[in-house]
C-alpha cells in the first residue's frame, strides 16, 4: 500500500529523526526568545542574524534607529525563519505519517517530539501574540504575524 501525504508518495521515504530533531533545535534555538516578548516590545536581528527582544524604553525608538532597526525588516526576517519553521513541521507531519504506517517502535519517540514542539509552539505564540499588540494599529504587520500564528497554530491542529 503505498502511503500518500499532500500529494507527495511516502513509500521510499526513509526517516532521518535525529536530523529532524537537530533542525528542531536550530529553529527552537533561534525563536525561542519570541517567547519573552511583552506588549510594547520590539524584535531586532544583530550584526550576526541573532534574534533578540528590544524592551520598551523611552529611548528604544532613538536605538533602533542608530542601529538600522526597523519592523519590516525585523518581520521579514522573522517570516523567514518560520517559513523554515514551516516546511520543517510539514515534514514532521510527514514523518508522523510514515511512522503511523510501518514504523510503530518509534511512534512513542516522535508522539513525545510532537508534543515537545506542541509546548514550544505555545509558548511562542504567547509571545507573537504580545507583538501583534505592540503593532495593533499597523494592519500589515498584524497580518504578518497572524500569518507566521497560523504556521504554530495549524501544527497543532493537525495532531
Amino acid at each position: 500500500m503505498t502511503q500518500v501525504y499532500n500529494n507527495i508518495d511516502l513509500s521510499n521515504y526513509k526517516i532521518d529523526f535525529n536530523s529532524i530533531k537537530v533542525s528542531f533545535k536550530d529553529i527552537e534555538n533561534k525563536i525561542s526568545i519570541l517567547k519573552d516578548v511583552n506588549v510594547n516590545d520590539k524584535i531586532g536581528f544583530d550584526a550576526s542574524g541573532v534574534l533578540y527582544i528590544d524592551y520598551t524604553s523611552k529611548i528604544q525608538p532613538l536605538i533602533r534607529w542608530f542601529y538600522g532597526q526597523n519592523r519590516e525588516n525585523s518581520i521579514n526576517k522573522l517570516g523567514l525563519i518560520m517559513e523554515d519553521y514551516r516546511k520543517l513541521l510539514r515534514l514532521i507531519t510527514m514523518t508522523f505519517q510514515q511512522v503511523g504506517t510501518d514504523m510503530d517502535k518509534d511512534i512513542f519517540n516522535l508522539h513525545q517530539f510532537t508534543c515537545l514542539i506542541k509546548n514550544f509552539n505555545k509558548s511562542i505564540l504567547i509571545g507573537m501574540n504580545n507583538l501583534k499588540n505592540t503593532y495593533m494599529y499597523d494592519d500589515i504587520y498584524k497580518e504578518k504575524i497572524h500569518k507566521m500564528e497560523y504556521i504554530l497554530t495549524n501544527f497543532e491542529n493537525g495532531f
